[in-house]
């Protein structure tokens, strides 16, 4: 699979993994198969990435998510049922007090924690932070995140290493003149030096 920006995907091109909507429930399984009218619907809900299947070239490559798609989704629904019944104040007051609002989010919190402290060797996938200077996320790169390297070849992260942010394991899928390759190969950028990441395409 490989993680490409909404304005690239196509007509055809097949969900990977699936996609939430804000409150929690499922906005596109995976296996969908895209139409013109379901990129634009993400584009406009705000949707910016997505997995997509693509079987030639990174058909093996799979990320490892934060937290599982289960803990996420309840984690998910819950804030947004919370933060809806706060928008209609006079409705919470009459059903949930500030004590069960509280013991609410502890158990978010604490089936998150649970699932991220029994998880080994656990890279944090970068996408899903939220940092204030931004320094980590726009100089760092996720698996199955499409790069340009500064030879012109553009490529699909398959691995990535703690110490190593910018340093990852690149597929290379497409020669400087953007033609696909017909035998895909792979670089560790800690071994090549001289060939850097340009940017995330």
């Amino acid at each position: 699979m490989r993680k490409i920006h909404i304005s690239h995907a196509k007509s055809g091109d097949v969900l990977a993994v699936d996609l939430f909507a804000a409150n929690g429930s499922v906005l596109l399984s995976r296996g969908v198969r895209l139409t013109n009218g379901y990129i634009r619907s993400l584009a406009q809900k705000g949707v910016q990435y997505i997995y997509i299947i693509d079987d030639k070239q990174t058909y093996d490559i799979r990320p490892r998510p934060l937290i599982s798609p289960t803990v996420r989704q309840q984690a998910v629904k819950k804030v947004y049922e919370t933060m809806t019944a706060l928008i209609e104040q006079k409705k919470l007051l009459s059903r949930v007090s500030s004590l069960d609002l509280g013991k609410e989010y502890e158990n978010v919190f604490k089936d998150i924690l649970d699932y991220l402290l029994k998880q080994e060797d656990l890279l944090i996938n970068l996408s899903d932070l939220v940092i204030s200077n931004g320094y980590f996320f726009h100089h760092s790169v996720n698996v199955a995140t499409t790069v340009k390297l500064n030879t012109g070849e553009v490529g699909v992260v398959s691995q990535v290493f703690p110490g190593f942010p910018l340093r990852p394991i690149v597929r290379v899928i497409k020669n400087p003149a953007g033609e696909e390759l017909k035998s895909p190969y792979e670089i560790d950028l800690r071994k090549q030096m001289n060939i850097t990441i340009v940017k995330a395409v």
